[in-house]
């Protein structure tokens, strides 16, 4: 399967779905094809794309473990994206707006 912006998938994909994309990362959930679980691809973009991915990979193998961190899933690793274990949260984007839109009402700071 491809991906959504063109990249060979080296893995068996059943779905997929776009959560996040800008000029220098897009963020897909990928739903794995012969397994119920889904994973996120994070795919940094642009001509600093591969540090960038190797720098966050480095730390996000140092955090292994650290509850509240995103966890790396290696069985599903493909050379262009950052694989993470999908948790089922809602992007980050989305509790920023929700704080943001209470803060202008006055109202308290509170997210679910």
């Amino acid at each position: 399967m491809t991906s959504i912006i063109g990249h060979s998938l080296d893995l068996p994909v059943a779905d997929e779905s776009l959560v996040y994309q800008s000029d220098r990362t897009i963020v897909r959930r990928v739903a794995l094809g012969g397994d119920a679980r889904t994973v996120i691809h994070k795919e940094p973009l642009g001509a600093d794309s591969d540090q960038r991915r190797r720098h966050e990979t480095a730390i996000l193998r140092r955090l292994a473990g650290v509850p509240g961190v995103a966890q790396l899933v290696t069985a599903a690793a493909v050379p262009e994206a950052i694989v993470l274990e999908d948790v089922g949260g809602r992007p980050l984007i989305e509790a920023a707006d929700a704080r943001l839109y209470q803060a202008k009402r006055g109202g308290r700071n509170q997210v679910s």
